[in-house]
């Protein structure tokens, strides 16, 4: 009988132990860099600093229309526009939503680099579940 109690104390903290791995997943974007074959013409390339901008690594890639993308636990996600807004003072709020996840990127026009490119920053809100995570945000948009 203590045995059997034994047995079963260690299975439910067994079962607690591993129900709680899968509901504490940290949320954390990492780079991408490759831009997707169906992300052409006009984009949105944000990362976490301007240095990140040089070396091509992106933690969200938009065409500006409708799909973007975010890597998370190494794999590629492709997001579909819920919605776009503009702002007052040159700033967007775009949302996106795919497999679970729910991104809400928000840019501002810092400079404009040339006629059809411009210097942008702002934040990037990804939520998954009950778990979320805001980052700030450099990026290049235009075409």
């Amino acid at each position: 009988m203590k045995l059997f109690l034994m047995l079963l104390l260690c299975s439910c903290f067994y079962m607690k132990q591993v129900n709680g791995q899968e509901n504490n997943e940290v949320i954390k974007p990492e780079l991408i860099t490759q831009i997707p074959r169906d992300i052409e013409g006009c984009t949105g390339l944000f990362t976490f600093d301007i240095t990140d901008l040089k070396k091509k690594a992106f933690i969200i890639e938009t065409d500006l229309r409708q799909t973007a993308y975010i890597k998370m636990n190494g794999k590629l996600i492709k997001l579909k526009l819920l919605n776009n807004k503009t702002l007052p003072g040159e700033t967007y709020k775009s949302t996106y939503t795919g497999e679970g996840y729910t991104v809400i990127l928000i840019s501002k026009t810092i400079r404009q680099i040339d006629v059809e490119k411009s210097l942008d920053s702002g934040t990037l809100e990804i939520i998954k579940d009950k778990q979320k995570i805001k980052v700030k945000v450099h990026g290049i948009s235009g075409c």
